[in-house]
């Protein structure tokens, strides 16, 4: 419940919600619910069944072997608790109602424990997702669900194509086609391999040629084709989980660094044991200690600043640099493909030869000019004065 709140504050009611919402998350959720009916089934089948024991009290006690007529057992009654046989009757009747509340809670009570079991059991698969090698299984039936869902769809219509062939061609001979009902059971059953051999005989007598035909095609189209078809689904499924899963590291190999981590920690708080036990520190010690500390930093907050300062000047002459080698650049990339223009035409061309003399004079001007060389060499290290101020820890 707190994941949840923490979820709905951060993302919103819906966006929390369905961050937090998760299969796993539901499973949770079921469970907790189904401990609560567990418990109070449990307790209301209690009640019943004590109420019950209050009605067995009330009625009067007979023997086992006790038997009596009518007249007998009026006068049994009259004896033990002035009872007439009707109110007898009645009384034995709630007895009965009573009793078959009890059977009905405690029934009840079992399927509710039973799917509880089975969903905790269930749980165990959501601890398997710290270790990769574990998760493999239940990554690869989330991932297999979407082809299974469509691929079902095929297997059910397919089968209950057969179950309804079957009922019309063994119906009126065998009682387990004699319904369709029956008829779905009967080629489940054989579809999982069961009833086939007692039935064979009993499909061909009531069926004959039809019944090997239709025998032939359920154990290939059935059996053999679309169950396979399913292995299938679910071998491509875990070859491509496999394969994205890689060298992850094995059970054995997380519970060796569980161990090691153990191991760090116990020499790690051995560690603070023998610091604990030394000589404590002065409250006036730790103070002076604390006040050299605020010195140093008020002293190197001065030269923070201006190393800071120094770095942004330096960030935007680079810069510039870059930006004059670019021109410079562009420049000679433009005098190369004025030079790389038909040979034969350079000499025809006066006006040609003058403008790739004129970019190429330009060229190598900005590339030997002064203040290229000056805006280079500005970026110089620091002083030596200003290297010596700096503290030793900063070098």
């Amino acid at each position: 419940s707190h994941r949840l709140a923490i979820h709905i504050w951060r993302r919103g009611c819906s966006g929390g919600l369905s961050e937090y919402c998760s299969s796993w998350e539901f499973t949770d959720w079921i469970i907790i619910g189904l401990a609560v009916v567990a418990v109070v089934m449990y307790h209301y089948t209690l009640d019943l069944l004590s109420g019950l024991q209050q009605l067995q009290a009330a009625l009067p006690q007979f023997g086992l072997n006790s038997v009596f007529t009518r007249s007998s057992l009026e006068a049994a009654l009259l004896a033990q608790g002035g009872l007439t046989l009707d109110a007898y009757q009645l009384q034995l009747g709630a007895a009965l109602d009573q009793a078959i509340l009890v059977a009905r809670a405690h029934e009840d009570t079992r399927w509710y424990v039973s799917v509880l079991a089975a969903a905790m059991c269930a749980r165990v698969f959501k601890a398997f997702r710290a270790v990769p090698r574990l998760n493999v299984i239940t990554v690869v039936v989330q991932k297999a669900l979407a082809d299974l869902a469509h691929f079902v769809v095929v297997v059910i219509c397919a089968f209950f194509a057969f179950a309804v062939v079957g009922h019309a061609l063994f119906g009126p001979r065998l009682q387990e086609f004699s319904t369709l009902g029956r008829a779905l059971h009967t080629t489940f059953l054989m579809a999982l391999g069961y009833l086939f051999d007692d039935l064979r005989s009993s499909m061909y007598d009531a069926g004959g040629a039809l019944s090997i035909v239709w025998t032939t095609a359920f154990q290939l189209l059935m059996v053999l084709v679309l169950m396979d078809l399913v292995l299938a689904i679910i071998f491509d499924t875990y070859s491509k989980v496999t394969a994205a899963l890689g060298h992850a590291p094995s059970l054995l190999d997380q519970l060796r660094g569980v161990f090691l981590r153990g191991k760090s920690w116990a020499a790690l708080l051995e560690d603070d044991d023998e610091v604990l036990q030394q000589e404590p520190v002065s409250l006036s010690d730790a103070l002076r200690l604390c006040g050299r500390m605020d010195a140093n930093l008020q002293s190197l907050a001065p030269l923070a600043r201006q190393l800071a300062e120094r770095a942004s000047e330096w960030e935007m002459e680079r810069a510039e640099l870059f930006a004059n080698f670019s021109d410079a650049r562009a420049d000679a990339a433009q005098v190369a493909g004025l030079a790389g223009r038909d040979v034969e035409r350079r000499g025809a061309s006066p006006a040609l030869a003058a403008e790739h003399s004129e970019l190429q004079a330009g060229a190598s001007q900005r590339a030997h000019s002064p203040a290229t060389r000056d805006e280079a060499a500005a970026v110089a290290p620091l002083p030596a004065s200003e290297v010596d101020r700096l503290p030793p820890q900063l070098l």
